[in-house]
Parts: C-alpha cells; structure tokens; sequence
C-alpha cells in the first residue's frame, strides 16, 4: 500500500529536490523523510515571528499557517517553545537535519544514542536507519 502525502509534504519534498538539498552518498535519508512526516512530530502550537514578537500559531485554529511553519521553509526551524518573548526549542530545519543525518554516515545496524530528542523527529529518522524498534527509540 502507498503512503498518501498531503500536499504540504510533497511541497517539502519537492523544495528539498529544487534546491539540490538531498545527499547523494546517503539516500535512506530521502527515504526516511518520506516516510516520516515532519507534522507528526510537531506540537499543536508552533510561534511565528510577525516582525516585532512571537505569535502562537496553533493548529487548531490555523491549520494552514501552522504547516506552513512546518513544511514551509526547509532552511527555517519550526519554533516549538518561546520563553520570556524568545525562542527556546525548535523542530530543526529540514535541510539542517538531513545534513546533520548525511555528515553521521550512518550504515544500517549502527547503535545510535541521541540525547535530547526535543521533538523525536531526528530520533525516529535515525531508528529508521539504524532498524531499531519503537520500543528503543524514545522521544520525550
């Protein structure tokens, strides 16, 4: 059975494509990114700067500006806690995260500790390719 992707998703995809952001030596990562959708891992309240402060842009209310905050720019992080009027955790950059992932050379069997998951994104990409199972890979 094929996965549906919404449109947000493909869009993501298809600008990771346009600006020649995928690795060439590690195409799992590819794989990975398709196969986990960067919105699962979001919270329902991301934060937008709107040139003077942190706005909340909460999925419920804003279901088109909140993916815009996830899919919208794969050089921008999604904002995911604002403390004392700044940034203080993000859902990392698309672009970052697969260069990050592509720098690791991670080969399929390799044992990976990731502390600090945030979100679980990155830590559910790298149980991908290392094959662990649900129950080893924790996010918070």
């Amino acid at each position: 059975m094929t996965r549906q992707h919404t449109p947000d998703q493909r869009q993501l995809m298809a600008s990771m494509e346009a600006h020649g952001a995928w690795p060439g030596r590690s195409p799992w990562i590819r794989a990975a990114v398709r196969a986990l959708d960067r919105g699962v891992f979001a919270p329902g309240r991301l934060w937008r700067w709107d040139g003077e402060a942190y706005v909340p842009v909460d999925r419920a209310v804003d279901e088109q500006g909140w993916a815009v905050e996830v899919y919208g720019d794969i050089y921008a992080a999604a904002i995911t806690q604002v403390h004392e009027g700044l940034p203080s955790s993000s859902l990392s950059c698309t672009a970052v995260v697969v260069d990050m992932l592509d720098s690791l050379l991670l080969d399929e069997g390799h044992r990976v500790l990731e502390l600090g998951t945030g979100t679980g994104w990155n830590a559910a990409l790298l149980a991908r390719r290392s094959r662990l199972g649900p129950v080893e890979c924790r996010g918070r």
